[in-house]
């Protein structure tokens, strides 16, 4: 049987209130515009004809976005790791500040006079910044990085519409949406709250994400994947169709016999605009090795890249929501990270 979850047992449990910050999302957003906008005006920025974006985790999906919106004529390449070419301007975002492989990113940039900006709460990065007179964007302060996506996502948005004297793609309407959504997910009753019925889905189970959205997909899976690792203490992961289709399946006698049991999330709208539909063979599949699966999906409107976008971060809320009330129902601290932090002590002793 289930726990039953309670203001006063959230309270207990989630003492970094994890779950009202993940639940600010469309919050973040808004004032993230305000932040965007001020700092277009006082950096005076000019677009270079390509740029490089340099983050980790949820600092990579706000440059995700940036593409998938397509918020900027020209070509914004996202890159995960500290290096890389010199021959083009670079964005280093870290949230914390304090993330080595963009300070190494921002090292090695500043070396050649190829950083355009950065972009953190504080900490070393924003310290550097400043020391070389680097235009930055400072975010709020106190959150854990993976429910302050919201702020870098909002910000962005606002300051490449000011570069290219462009509305910013993002309305009231998608907004309200995304509040809808959140609201939605506050309520202690699973048959009103989709993220807590998934997440007692997910009880005794290995989440096994799935998408095609070739914009999203990838930057949604990872997401996903680390939030139940980080909140739920759980482990995940995920693929990515067509890529999946040409090699995972062939795993999925072994992953019958996984244990916790696997429960397959497929992410995104099927068919997705731009491919056939892959899944019902899939499905079969799964089906004749008695796998569970089951589909999360927000359907686009159409088909701009806002309203992709706006499915995209529909998916993200609810799984970052589910994250947390699984760690909730397992009696864990969504916000504690006592594994990563006792990897970064040893890390600096070595």
């Amino acid at each position: 049987m289930k726990p039953q979850l309670s203001p006063s047992r959230i309270a207990s449990l989630d003492p970094g209130d994890m779950l009202g910050k993940t639940l600010e999302l469309p919050k973040q957003i808004e004032r993230g515009f305000l932040l965007g906008s001020d700092f277009a005006r006082q950096a005076k920025l000019s677009m270079p004809p390509e740029l490089d974006w340099y983050g980790l985790g949820g600092s990579a999906i706000v440059g995700d976005l940036v593409q998938g919106l397509q918020l900027s004529p020209n070509p914004v390449y996202v890159r995960r790791q500290p290096s890389g070419t010199l021959s083009r301007p670079r964005v280093v975002y870290s949230y914390s500040g304090n993330t080595a492989e963009a300070l190494s990113a921002f090292d090695e940039g500043i070396k050649a006079d190829k950083i355009w900006a950065t972009a953190s709460s504080g900490g070393e990065l924003a310290a550097k910044a400043k020391d070389a007179n680097i235009p930055h964007l400072m975010l709020p302060t106190g959150y854990p990085p993976r429910a302050a996506v919201g702020f870098g996502i909002g910000a962005f948005m606002a300051l490449f519409a000011e570069l290219f004297h462009q509305k910013v793609p993002w309305s009231a309407r998608e907004n309200d949406i995304l509040t809808e959504d959140a609201n939605r997910y506050e309520i202690l009753d699973s048959q009103k709250n989709p993220a807590l019925h998934l997440a007692e889905n997910l009880v005794d189970r290995t989440p096994i994400l799935y998408a095609v959205d070739p914009f999203l997909g990838p930057s949604l899976v990872s997401k996903a994947a680390a939030q139940f690792a980080e909140n739920a203490k759980i482990w995940a992961r995920g693929a990515v169709l067509p890529e999946l289709a040409h090699n995972e399946v062939e795993a999925f006698p072994a992953l019958a016999g996984l244990l916790p049991p696997p429960h397959i999330l497929f992410l995104g709208e099927w068919p997705f605009p731009d491919f056939p539909n892959p899944c019902a063979p899939i499905e079969a599949l799964l089906s004749e090795y008695r796998i569970e699966f089951e589909h999360i999906e927000f359907r686009a409107s159409n088909t701009s890249p806002t309203s992709r976008v706006l499915a995209g971060l529909r998916t993200m809320l609810l799984l970052d929501a589910a994250s947390v009330y699984l760690a909730l129902i397992l009696a864990r601290d969504p916000t504690a990270i006592p594994t990563i932090t006792k990897l970064k002590s040893m890390q600096e002793k070595t």
